[in-house]
């Protein structure tokens, strides 16, 4: 994924749009991200391959009920550790300057 989506993806994070699988506890995470159980085993040897270490998808997505208070996705997307270091750190940055402001306005 290109940094401008990277950074968008990191803003809707940041805004409450998007729930990713680090916001999920292991026992839930196979009935949240529910595409992972539909996967043949092809399909998941292909993603393995990928090596993503983060799973996400924007609750807009999600299905109109939940399970133990976490939404349920029949989709996803995913991240691999190089685009995930990057939007971490971008996050890290954003809540840094944040801080500053705060502490230089109060």
């Amino acid at each position: 994924m290109d940094k401008n989506k990277l950074i968008k993806l990191a803003d809707d994070i940041m805004a409450g749009l998007v729930y990713t699988s680090d916001m999920c506890n292991q026992v839930d995470f196979p009935n949240v991200f529910m595409a992972l159980l539909m996967l043949k085993d092809e399909g998941r040897m292909k993603l393995a391959e990928k090596k993503p270490v983060c799973f996400y998808e924007y609750l807009e997505k999600s299905l109109p009920r939940s399970l133990n208070g976490q939404p349920i996705f029949t989709s996803l997307n995913y991240l691999n550790q190089e685009e995930c270091d990057f939007m971490n750190n971008y996050i890290r940055e954003i809540n840094r300057a944040k801080d500053k402001i705060k502490k230089e306005t109060t």
